[in-house]
């Protein structure tokens, strides 16, 4: 889904994260975005979210919508690497991706979750791509891997882990969606610049 260049002009909010299969009122949403000048990137979580979101957006120009593979669904996804690399690069940005080791409380996906996400950064480094990314108690292992690849194109979302990996995952260029979190997390307090404008 291309943005016309018109409605990134007009808008006057930019909501980095937003899932548009799960909104009650999907007409709602869009009259809202409509009023306020919002821009809504709508991330999808596996193929199914992303067909459901496309058929509920087609004539919604203020959001725009991307194809991701959520850790949450990575047990549930079928081991195709090319259909997931064809979907990647239909999609003008990418996610929601990431790994989880807290929500997620089967373990036997660790490493699944693991090899997918860094297959994504991999693809994302190669074609230039910008990242909506989900952290939750896997905070270490989605540094490793976006510094591994030198990824600077990655806008954490819901940051609440450690200030320690906060402050490694900017240093790297990583971008963050502000949240009470983060508030309560980082006694010393983020440095502004560090923000999404969300």
């Amino acid at each position: 889904m291309v943005v016309n260049p018109e409605i990134w002009q007009e808008a006057q909010w930019i909501d980095m994260h937003v899932h548009a299969d799960h909104y009650q009122d999907i007409n709602l949403a869009i009259d809202q975005c409509k009023k306020h000048g919002i821009l809504a990137w709508s991330c999808a979580m596996d193929v199914d979210s992303y067909e459901r979101s496309r058929t509920l957006l087609a004539d919604a120009p203020q959001f725009f919508l991307t194809f991701g593979l959520h850790p949450w669904e990575v047990k549930n996804w079928d081991r195709d690497w090319e259909t997931l690399t064809i979907n990647l690069n239909k999609s003008p940005l990418i996610g929601e991706v990431g790994i989880d080791y807290h929500w997620e409380q089967d373990r036997s996906f660790d490493t699944l979750q693991y090899d997918v996400f860094e297959f994504i950064v991999s693809h994302a480094s190669k074609t230039g791509k910008w990242l909506n990314v989900h952290t939750k108690g896997a905070e270490k292992e989605v540094f490793e891997i976006l510094k591994r690849h030198q990824f600077q194109k990655a806008i954490i979302h819901w940051y609440s882990g450690p200030e320690q990996w906060f402050h490694k995952m900017a240093d790297l260029g990583c971008l963050f969606i502000p949240n009470s979190a983060i508030e309560q997390n980082l006694p010393n307090g983020p440095t502004k610049t560090r923000f999404c404008r969300d």
